[in-house]
């Protein structure tokens, strides 16, 4: 294989975009899952560019301890990208988990914990922008969800018609 074709390998191209408002939907509509697959993907990412022995997945399960640094890390390699905005990792880190713990809140106030996608939008968008900018790697850029962006989506408006239906049942 020649070094390219294992760089782009490395880099599980090509890349899909997904929009602000779809990330949005997908992680309000999992209750936070979504959140998470997208930090083990981006812990993936920071793995392969870095070609560190990190593991994504514990990093991605136990997102208290490494939420700060994958912030950071994002930043960084956004910025390398010419990327003009900025954002403070502290603050960002502790609003999403002062409202990832809002979820041990009484009903129906426990709601207002899957909005804590918010405080990892902007690491988001950086990262969109890194995948956009960078010429490592190619992006697909769909318009449409995919069959499994379209099967969580369901699932999830038939999950939060229960958890409705149950609060309005009380």
């Amino acid at each position: 294989m020649a070094e390219s074709e294992v760089l782009l390998d490395d880099f599980e191209t090509p890349q899909k975009h997904l929009s602000e408002g779809r990330f949005a939907l997908l992680c309000v509509l999992t209750f936070g899952l979504y959140q998470r697959w997208w930090m083990y993907k981006s812990w993936k990412f920071i793995k392969d560019k870095d070609q560190s022995d990190i593991y994504p997945i514990i990093r991605s399960i136990f997102a208290i301890f490494f939420l700060y640094t994958l912030n950071e890390k994002i930043l960084h390699y956004a910025k390398e990208e010419g990327y003009e905005k900025d954002y403070s990792s502290g603050p960002l880190f502790v609003g999403f988990l002062v409202f990832s713990f809002l979820g041990r809140l009484p009903d129906p106030f426990w709601i207002v914990s899957s909005f804590s996608f918010a405080f990892i939008l902007p690491q988001f968008k950086a990262v969109m922008f890194i995948k956009q900018n960078t010429s490592e790697k190619a992006l697909e850029n769909h318009s449409n969800a995919n069959g499994k962006q379209i099967a969580i989506i369901i699932v999830g408006i038939v999950l939060w018609a229960l958890v409705i239906l149950g609060l309005v049942a009380e």
